[in-house]
């Protein structure tokens, strides 16, 4: 009874690896760079929707900057899963960056801003030239025209 009991045990426990095995799999992202730079596109755009101060029409510019960057990944991802659905090639991961401690909302835009901006960097595709003009708007929220 006892043998039979750990075949079981055993048996089960294998099931168990392999439905997991196969969830993890499935369940991994196509361009985790990319998405990963949405999220902090969006970060950032909340942090400046919040910012307590305009500082001196910068942090419009900034906002509409992050719009655009937005915008353009949402492309660059329609247009990679319209030409490319058999193409398997993942982005790789870099590590992120911090943000300061004086405006914390605007600081936290930078840091989002920056992050996105080495994803974008990294990323293993051109998405029809989205990720390039995406790049350009995050560099032209980092860096405002005085």
């Amino acid at each position: 009874m006892r043998r039979v009991f750990l075949n079981v045990f055993a048996s089960l426990a294998l099931v168990g690896l392999l439905l997991n095995a196969q969830q993890s799999s499935a369940g991994a992202e196509r361009h985790p760079l990319i998405h990963r730079a949405v999220s902090a596109l969006e970060a950032a755009r909340t942090d400046l929707q919040n910012a307590a101060h305009d500082y001196c029409g910068h942090r419009v510019e900034a906002l509409e900057a992050t719009n655009a960057a937005l915008g353009h990944l949402q492309k660059a991802l329609q247009c990679d899963s319209k030409s490319s659905a058999g193409d398997e090639v993942l982005d790789s991961e870099p590590t992120s960056s911090t943000a300061g401690e004086r405006h914390p909302n605007i600081n936290r835009a930078i840091g989002a801003l920056g992050s996105a901006e080495g994803d974008l960097q990294d990323a293993a595709h051109d998405y029809c030239g989205h990720r390039v003009e995406a790049l350009e708007a995050v560099r032209a929220a980092l860096n405002p025209r005085d």
